[in-house]
């Protein structure tokens, strides 16, 4: 995944969540570590696959060194991208050990039909 691929995400983000919090998070930040997780769901597991999305998400949010984490379904209704902006690799590393993580680790491991692709870009502030 390239740079441009990740401003393209952040474009999107800007214009889909107020100006003055992502303004204030870029210009608070010295660096940034942005992830990307593409992940296809099983028809059957959908229901569970979606409940714990949700989970990880709230749980996410409330991380302190969290800036940002959003979901995107895609259009085929199985496929789902997950971006996640972190303060710096180390603070997402550390997140890898979270127990939220590791659950939603396990429900991924149980519903989806392929590998998930992770791809990762650190931004310099």
């Amino acid at each position: 995944m390239d740079f441009l691929t990740y401003f393209s995400a952040f474009i999107s983000l800007f214009f889909s969540t107020p100006h003055f919090l992502l303004l204030s998070i870029f210009l608070s930040v010295q660096s940034l570590y942005l992830i990307r997780q593409e992940m296809t769901v099983s028809q059957k597991q959908l229901g569970e696959f979606c409940e714990a999305l949700k989970q990880y998400l709230k749980n996410v949010s409330a991380e302190r060194d969290c800036f940002h984490v959003t979901a995107v379904r895609l259009p085929d209704g199985l496929s789902f991208v997950v971006y996640e902006f972190w303060d710096g690799e180390e603070e997402w590393k550390k997140h890898l050990q979270a127990a939220s993580f590791k659950a939603f680790q396990h429900v991924k491991v149980d519903t989806l039909c392929q590998p998930e692709a992770v791809s990762t870009v650190a931004v310099p502030g």
